[in-house]
C-alpha cells in the first residue's frame, strides 16, 4: 500500500495516537522508511526485468501494474534453478503483502464509518466483518478466467482517476474552502482575484495542452506559472493598494495562505522542540504553497494527461468493454461522493476549523488537556 496517500489510511492509524504528537517528525520518519523500503525493492524488480530481457522474453511479458506480480515474476521464477522453492517464497510474500494491505484498507474504511451517525451504533468488529464479507464476495469476480482483465482495468481506473481526483478535492477542501470565509472578510476582491485567477487557468489549461496542442504541451507549464505569478501580484496589489489598505503580511497570512496557515501552525506547535520564527515561516511557505497551489495543478494535469493516454491507446490493450467496466468504478465513486453533498441538509459544524485555531500567545493549538483525556478514554472504550 505504500504511504496510501489520499486513502485516509495514515490518518486512521494516526487517530490512535495521543492528540499532541509531533506530526511533522512522524511523517518524515514514516516517509523515509517507506521510500527506503521501496528503493531496496527496486533492485529486486529491476533484477527480474533484466533477467527477462536476457532471456529475450521481456517484450512478451507485462511488467507494469499488477502484471509485474502476476505475470513477470512467475515467468522469471519458472526458469530459475529451484523454481518450486522460489515460487513458494514468492507466494508467501504476496500473501503477507495482501493481508497487510487488507488490514490497512479495512482500517481506513472502518474509521470513516465509525465517525458517521450509523457507524456509531455498531462496534468496530461488526463493521470490519461486514466490510470483509462484502469485499470477499465482490472479489470472487476476479477468480474467473477473465478475472485478471477485469481486475487490471479496475485497478488502473480506480488507482489513477479516483485517487488523483480525491487528492485534488482534499487539497481544495483544506486549502481553499477551509477559512475562505475569513479571507473574504479580510478583502473580498483580493480573495476572489486569487481564487478565480488560479482556477480559471488550472481547470482548462491541461485540456488545451494535451488535446488541442499536444506537440507543444510543455508551453502550457510556462503559461500556467507565469499566470499564477501574475495572479499573486495582482491579488497582493488589490489588497495593499485598494480600499482595504492591508499590510503585505496580512495579505500573505490571511489571503495568500488562508486555509493552510492554521494547519501549518498546528503541526509546528505539536513539534517536540520549538521552531525559530524563520524556520517556521519557511516551512509554512513550502508546505502551504505545495498544498494550495502546486498539488491541485500537478495532479489535475496528470489526470488529464492520463485521460489523453487512455483515449489514444486503451489501457493494457484490453477490449473496450473492459475499459468501460473499469471506468464505471471512478464514476460510481464520484456519484457516491456527490450524494451526501446534494441531499444532506445539515449545516457545517465548523469542527475542522475550530481544531486548527491557534489558542493563546504560545501558539498552542488543538483541544484542551481535559478534552484530550476524554478523547483518549472514548477511544479505549470503542476498542
Amino acid at each position: 500500500m505504500g504511504l496510501s496517500v489520499c486513502l485516509g489510511i495514515m490518518t486512521s492509524y494516526g487517530s490512535y495516537n495521543e492528540t499532541r504528537k509531533p506530526i511533522i517528525l512522524n511523517s518524515v520518519i514514516i516517509s523515509i522508511c517507506n521510500c527506503g523500503f521501496s528503493f531496496i525493492a527496486g533492485f529486486a524488480v529491476w533484477a527480474i526485468v533484466g533477467y527477462l530481457e536476457k532471456l529475450g522474453t521481456l517484450k512478451d511479458t507485462k511488467t507494469s501494474s499488477v502484471g509485474l506480480a502476476f505475470i513477470a515474476y512467475p515467468a522469471a521464477i519458472e526458469t530459475m534453478p529451484g523454481a518450486n522453492f522460489w515460487s513458494l517464497l514468492f507466494t508467501l510474500t504476496l500473501f503477507t503483502l495482501g493481508i497487510d494491505s487488507a488490514f490497512a484498507m479495512v482500517e481506513g474504511t472502518v474509521i470513516v464509518i465509525q465517525d458517521s451517525s450509523l457507524g456509531k451504533k455498531l462496534s468496530k468488529f461488526v463493521i470490519a466483518l461486514i466490510l470483509c464479507v462484502f469485499g470477499a464476495c465482490v472479489s470472487i469476480l476476479f477468480c474467473f478466467n477473465w478475472g485478471y482483465a477485469l481486475f487490471d482495468c479496475i485497478d488502473h481506473y480506480l488507482n489513477i482517476y479516483t485517487i488523483m481526483l480525491m487528492a485534488v478535492l482534499q487539497a481544495v477542501g483544506a486549502a481553499w474552502y477551509h477559512c475562505q470565509d475569513d479571507a473574504m472578510a479580510t478583502c473580498k476582491i483580493s480573495s476572489l482575484v486569487l481564487m478565480v485567477g488560479y482556477w480559471v487557468m488550472v481547470i482548462p489549461m491541461p485540456w488545451l495542452q494535451y488535446f488541442a496542442f499536444p506537440d507543444s504541451s510543455w508551453v502550457g507549464l510556462l503559461v500556467c506559472w507565469l499566470w499564477f505569478i501574475l495572479t499573486f501580484v495582482v491579488s497582493a496589489l488589490v489588497a495593499c493598494m485598494g480600499p482595504n489598505k492591508l499590510a503585505f503580511r496580512t495579505w500573505y497570512d490571511q489571503i495568500f495562505l488562508s486555509g493552510v496557515k492554521p494547519i501549518s501552525n498546528c503541526m509546528c506547535a505539536l513539534s517536540e522542540s520549538a521552531w525559530s520564527n524563520w524556520s517556521q515561516r519557511l516551512f509554512e511557505l513550502w508546505w502551504g504553497v505545495s498544498i494550495k497551489f502546486v498539488i491541485p495543478w500537478a495532479l489535475w494535469t496528470l489526470l488529464v494527461m492520463t485521460v489523453k493516454s487512455d483515449i489514444d491507446e486503451p489501457y493494457g490493450g484490453f477490449h473496450v468493454g473492459w475499459q468501460v467496466l473499469g471506468a464505471l468504478v471512478p464514476i460510481m465513486c464520484f456519484i457516491i461522493f456527490l450524494i451526501p453533498l446534494i441531499f444532506s441538509k445539515a449545516q457545517p459544524s465548523g469542527e475542522f476549523k475550530k481544531t486548527f485555531q491557534t489558542k493563546g500567545t504560545n501558539n498552542r493549538v488543538g483541544p484542551t488537556k481535559e478534552a484530550e483525556v476524554a478523547q483518549n478514554v472514548e477511544l479505549k472504550q470503542n476498542e
